[in-house]
């Protein structure tokens, strides 16, 4: 090992990036991976339950009416790209040009 790959090992353990396993072996980290992962959880479930709120046949809402609503740290956009990845949220156009966000049926189910 040479001593600038040496240097380069210890300013990654020094910021947080690699954690020392043994003399020999490393694990990587991600500094405060915990606070945006429960984030991610915290807004996901908040919008799965301010949908399965409302009073229609179908646990629906505009977009434009879920966006005004503040979700965690992240926004309203990014949890609704998530679950929209995850196949937990469904998008439809109506008639007037609004976007339609609703539950599917496999968020119903779990």
């Amino acid at each position: 090992v040479s001593t600038q790959s040496t240097g380069d090992y210890q300013f990654l353990v020094h910021h947080g990036l690699l954690l020392t396993r043994d003399s020999l072996s490393y694990w990587f980290s991600i500094p405060n991976s915990g606070f945006f992962f429960s984030c991610v959880n915290k807004g996901k479930n908040e919008l799965i339950r301010m949908l399965e709120r409302q009073k229609t046949r179908l646990p629906e809402m505009l977009q434009e009416d879920i966006e005004k609503k503040k979700l965690s740290y992240l926004g309203a956009k990014f949890h609704i790209r998530h679950l929209l990845g995850l196949h937990l949220l469904e998008k439809e156009i109506t008639p007037s040009g609004k976007i339609l966000i609703r539950l599917s049926s496999i968020a119903r189910q779990q």
